[in-house]
């Protein structure tokens, strides 16, 4: 019997159908493996914000053959504009054109998170290996003595907490504000096609186009419970009501010494859950979604793939969450040590911004 054969007669559970749950199954399924995604939730939303979508996370795409389908829903922003929030001046940009395509072998993307969530949706149950179990609590319904078990239940995740009772989601000393704004709600100071971030002393803000021309914007604020700063917002949408807008905590992931326990294994943000200042959240999801489908393709034992995967994802994600805390600091840096960031993104050249992210878009 051929090894694809074999492969189908294994069956893979994956507790959560997010993206990282989706991405991973689709990814096993393309290696032959059969596939049972058990949902908590009754019915898929289209609740959401966008995501950015780098060369890594669009490499990821390509390797579990989804990008065919995410592609045609992204949208391909010309600039990131990074600018300083007093003067509303440009301080350094970065081009998104075919130099960059080049630079990294993949483009960088935006879109909505129900879109890309959506694309997944379809191309997994496009394949026979995948079954979709709605409505299930996946630490009632799933024995956790299963054959093999691949918890993709998010932050607040169930069965990382069945496995380490300790290890509850951690809340930063940030809120973050986001809405979905229609495309005249942008001011005169920013443009409606690229990717901008406005650094304010202790806070930032990042937009930019999804579908339909639709501007995703996320606030990040010091402070737990923090109000939305009205002076910010309605310097930069003028035309968006306080309504439009809903608050979410800043949650993280625990620091785990291993993610994975006998027969059941973290992916996604249950074991690696960040900070979006580098919005690599979704990407690392995706990463290790391929990472998944090549490990359980070459090894054989449950405990040896697992072990596997942990080797290959753990310290980069590590460095990943470091990298970003960094960043969150520089973005909502104050007084003097503001004004010297502003002058280094001046005066530095135009690639400078890419230095510090090539080890992770240049990933595969």
């Amino acid at each position: 019997m051929p090894d694809m054969q074999y492969r189908a007669m294994e069956q893979v559970t994956i507790a959560g159908g997010g993206i990282a749950g989706l991405a991973a199954a689709i990814g096993l399924a393309g290696k032959g493996f059969g596939v049972r995604i058990v949902e908590k939730a009754l019915s898929f939303s289209s609740i959401g914000a966008g995501i950015q979508i780098g060369p890594n996370a669009v490499r990821a795409l390509q390797e579990i053959g989804a990008w065919d389908a995410v592609e045609p829903l992204s949208v391909r922003p010309p600039l990131v504009k990074i600018m300083s929030g007093r003067s509303g001046k440009v301080l350094q940009t970065v081009d998104l054109s075919n130099t960059f395509e080049r630079r990294y072998g993949a483009p960088y993307r935006v879109i909505h998170r129900s879109d890309l969530h959506s694309a997944l949706v379809g191309c997994a149950r496009q394949s026979r290996l995948v079954v979709i179990e709605m409505g299930q609590d996946a630490t009632r319904d799933i024995d956790l003595q299963s054959q093999c078990l691949i918890a993709a239940d998010g932050v607040h995740s169930a069965i990382r907490r069945h496995m380490f009772p300790s290890a509850d989601a951690i809340r930063l000393p940030f809120t973050i504000h986001r809405a979905m704004l229609p495309p005249d709600a942008i001011s005169g100071f920013a443009d409606r096609e690229s990717v901008h971030l406005w650094l304010f002393p202790g806070s930032h803000v990042v937009h930019y186009p999804v579908k339909n021309g639709d501007i995703n914007v996320v606030v990040v604020t010091d402070g737990v419970d923090a109000p939305l700063p009205r002076q910010i917002t309605s310097g930069l949408f003028g035309n968006s009501s306080p309504a439009t807008w809903s608050e979410w905590p800043a949650l993280i992931a625990p620091t785990l010494d291993r993610w994975h326990r006998d027969n059941v294994c973290l992916i996604g943000d249950a074991a690696h859950g960040t900070m979006p200042f580098l919005a690599q959240g979704a990407a690392m999801a995706l990463e290790d979604a391929a990472a998944l489908a090549e490990i359980f393709e070459t090894q054989q034992q449950v405990s040896a793939r697992f072990g596997a995967f942990e080797i290959q994802r753990r310290n980069r994600t590590l460095r990943l969450h470091r990298q970003t805390l960094a960043m969150g600091r520089i973005y909502h840096l104050t007084g003097l040590a503001e004004l010297a960031r502003n002058v280094v993104f001046k005066l530095s050249p135009r690639s400078a911004p890419l230095r510090s992210v090539d080890w992770i878009y240049r990933h595969k």
